[in-house]
């Protein structure tokens, strides 16, 4: 099983404290971070985070802090929404082409 982290979009509301509201310290840990490690608590080791170009740097270096667990960052070229995220990244999740 592998778990899919939506990281392509920017929080404009969470402006002028962040853009990336999964990024957002918290606990000494971005948001990003707790919630992998609450899902590798229940047992998922497997994870795709789909970013945007942006913030693709950030969110490596924040996912490598992790232990134990597998992770894959994907690139979602242009904001078009999490469908379209889904679907530019579905050659990681082992699905097939274009219907």
């Amino acid at each position: 099983m592998k778990a899919v982290f939506l990281c392509g979009g920017v929080g404009r509301r969470m402006f002028p404290f962040t853009e990336e509201k999964y990024l957002l310290s918290f606990l000494d840990k971005s948001l990003l971070e707790h919630q992998m490690e609450k899902v590798a608590k229940a047992g998922v080791r497997d994870f795709l985070v789909i970013v945007n170009p942006a913030a693709r740097q950030r969110v490596e270096e924040a996912v490598s802090t992790v232990d134990g667990v597998s992770v894959q960052v994907a690139l979602q070229e242009q904001p078009r929404g999490m469908g379209h995220a889904m679907l530019s990244v579905r050659e990681h999740l082992g699905a097939p082409g274009p219907c």
